[in-house]
């Protein structure tokens, strides 16, 4: 499929359109593993990290503003100790079909581990596509060469984060369940949900930023806690959870 806009021979900005591809799934592919890929102007291949297959339609969704060729492909991705996981495999293989997530060698995801600030800034980054155009010289302080530092300066720049120093950018440090859900809730720029009644009795204590970002995030049902009731800000992020909380950001509960 082809998308352009041009007038008198000259191609126009395209508004956000909600695009279906249309495909017959077939035996064995996990819905999942099916995306949508882009073919820019000189011939490059790129994903569309928003794009699903939705058996009721028949068809890869997805909405964008990028002209070019649009196509199906199937990519499916695992690893080999999602058994430690099942309640998040679905969402790991999706996110890993879209290049989102990766493993850690040897075909593993270790989806129980701990997740750092650097990596879910990152994360972020791949998920949402997120681009700014980055003022090195008022940035100064992060390492310009580490894997982490383009996130790390587009998120600064666009508020993910407000400062190196308040979000220890680069010590490398296990991020907790409450700091996920305030970076996410900066990156998806939600409205604020002051007034909403807590909705775990443990977070009373958190500032009133994280707890309008848990709360706007729970709302969505995008952000949920255990089953005892609580939401444990201060446990940490798992690579599992992150993923789960990404692909329902993205897809919904599809």
């Amino acid at each position: 499929m082809r998308i352009d806009v041009s007038i008198d021979g000259r191609d126009q900005a395209l508004p956000n359109l909600n695009v279906t591809l249309p495909y017959a799934g077939q035996s064995g592919e996990s819905p999942h593993s099916l995306i949508a890929y882009r073919m820019a102007a000189n011939g490059s291949l790129s994903i569309v990290k928003n794009g699903i297959y939705d058996p009721e339609v028949g068809g890869v969704l997805f909405n964008t503003d990028a002209p070019g060729s649009y196509a199906v492909g199937y990519r499916p991705v695992t690893f080999r100790d999602l058994n430690t996981a099942s309640w998040a495999q679905q969402s790991i293989e999706a996110l890993a079909a879209r290049d989102i997530v990766t493993g850690k060698g040897d075909e593993r995801f270790d989806p129980g581990s701990p997740l750092t600030r650097e990596q879910f800034l990152v994360l972020l980054l791949r998920a949402f596509d997120l681009q700014f155009q980055v003022d090195e010289d008022r940035l100064g302080g992060y390492v310009n060469d580490s894997w982490y530092s383009e996130a790390a300066h587009i998120a600064a720049e666009l508020g993910i984060v407000e400062s190196r120093a308040e979000q220890k950018i680069g010590s490398h440090e296990a991020l907790s369940r409450q700091e996920m859900a305030l970076l996410l809730y900066r990156a998806l720029k939600l409205e604020s949900t002051v007034g909403t009644e807590s909705p775990f009795p443990d977070v009373d204590g958190l500032t009133d930023e994280a707890v309008q970002a848990i709360a706007a995030l729970h709302s969505r049902e995008l952000l949920f806690g255990f089953e005892d009731g609580s939401f444990r800000p201060s446990g940490l992020a798992t690579r599992a959870q992150a993923a789960s909380l990404l692909f329902r950001v993205l897809f919904g509960s599809k």
